[in-house]
């Protein structure tokens, strides 16, 4: 045990993402957590004032507010100690009123967070990547030039510990910053720890809600319901939806398929005029935010995101506990997630137009086919039961940040998250 070692930990977290998606939701998930395990936890972001952030507040939950970075000066967060940046005297400013055993950088890209990990090297606080992207095909990180990309290398390579939430993630960041090569393997241990849901997701379906949610929506029980939760933005691929039920408007199931899209953003205003402009109001629905999403969940009987970008996606993890049947592109870790138990639409950044029709296909296969259905989501139900709980996640991020402070080798013990490994 490392001198001055002490339980319980002191975790702050630094994260660039201020919104109310994924990411956003997995911080609020570990930190809460963390806290009810007795942890002082604490969060620094952009500033922000949502349902997230009043969730954490209402959590005792200390926050601390990053100046976010604008349209008209996105290369702030990258400069150090500029005439242009706050960023690293912010960072010093929060671990300085912190004094955190351990930083947790929440990224949404690989460069995300980089000053808080440039402050903490200098500082000798270890620190924990969490990459929920990776570096993938839209990483911007792509364009960035050789000096930057080199400081983000380093900031890998100085991490106690990288987090995949799927091994393409962490593969990916492997790959791209030389971490095997360069890293010595007990100094930065790269695992995978999947993402997961609260318990309330894998109750089982309540049949008189499933029955007034589907009423409300004019949905009788012939009615076969593909939902989708996702904010609407091009990386969710709502467009190929569209072109999948357009192709369908011929097809006898016409009339027992609907489609209802749960989630907010600024292209909400777009998709509904889009979906209007194609003739398809009779069969899509458009919710917009919903506060409870395992209502929609119980209402639907499959579940359909074929997204060109992803990590981990809560939204999957959430259909398959209440035991829908997937239809998702293969993309990040999906494919990680589903293990098998749903329907894989082919990658959409390769061939487009296979995707939309692998999804037509689908969408036929599991609106005639009851049967396979609901093979499906049973299946789904188990696999997301055996291994994306949340008690079992917040374990293994306990595990891995005492064995950091610690100074211990950063295993979490489950042969099933290291990087050789699937989930």
């Amino acid at each position: 045990m490392t001198k001055g070692f002490r339980l319980p930990l002191r975790v702050l977290l630094f994260t660039d993402c201020p919104d109310v998606y994924g990411a956003e939701r997995w911080n609020g998930q570990l930190l809460s957590g963390l806290r009810m395990r007795g942890h002082t936890v604490s969060i620094a972001q952009p500033t922000a004032t949502n349902e997230l952030t009043k969730q954490l507040a209402l959590a005792g939950i200390s926050q601390h507010w990053l100046t976010p970075v604008t349209m008209d000066d996105p290369w702030r967060t990258f400069a150090a100690d500029s005439a242009h940046s706050l960023d690293h005297s912010e960072a010093r400013a929060v671990v300085a009123a912190t004094m955190p055993d351990v930083i947790v950088c929440s990224d949404g890209e690989p460069g995300s967070n980089l000053a808080a990990k440039e402050v903490a090297a200098l500082a000798g606080v270890p620190y924990v990547i969490v990459s929920h992207l990776g570096y993938d095909i839209d990483a911007k990180e792509r364009a960035f030039a050789a000096p930057m990309h080199h400081r983000i290398a380093r900031a890998h390579q100085a991490a106690a510990a990288i987090v995949g939430v799927s091994n393409s993630n962490l593969q990916s960041l492997n790959q791209a910053f030389e971490l095997a090569e360069s890293v010595d393997a007990d100094a930065c241990k790269s695992i995978v720890i999947p993402n997961a849901r609260p318990e309330h997701f894998f109750a089982q379906v309540n049949s008189d809600q499933r029955l007034r949610t589907r009423t409300e929506f004019g949905f009788d029980d012939e009615t076969v319901v593909f939902c989708t939760l996702a904010r609407p933005h091009p990386n969710k691929r709502y467009s190929i939806q569209i072109d999948a039920i357009r192709q369908l408007q011929s097809h006898p199931i016409v009339s027992k398929a609907r489609f209802v899209w749960a989630g907010d953003g600024p292209g909400l205003g777009r998709l509904r005029m889009l979906v209007r402009a194609m003739g398809l109001d009779s069969v899509v629905t458009i919710c917009g935010h919903v506060t409870d999403s395992r209502l929609l969940i119980d209402a639907a009987d499959a579940f359909v995101l074929p997204s060109a970008r992803e990590g981990m996606p809560l939204a999957i993890l959430e259909a398959m506990a209440g035991g829908l049947a997937v239809i998702a592109s293969d993309v990040g870790g999906v494919a990680e997630a589903l293990g098998g138990t749903g329907v894989l639409l082919p990658d959409p950044n390769v061939d487009r137009q296979m995707t939309v029709d692998a999804l037509q296909k689908a969408l036929i296969d599991l609106t005639t086919d009851s049967n396979t259905r609901h093979a499906y989501g049973d299946a789904a139900r188990r696999r997301a039961g055996a291994h994306f709980r949340e008690v079992t996640m917040i374990d293994r991020y306990e595990t891995l940040l005492t064995a950091v402070v610690q100074g211990r080798p950063t295993t979490v013990g489950d042969p099933m998250n290291s990087a050789r490994a699937t989930v």
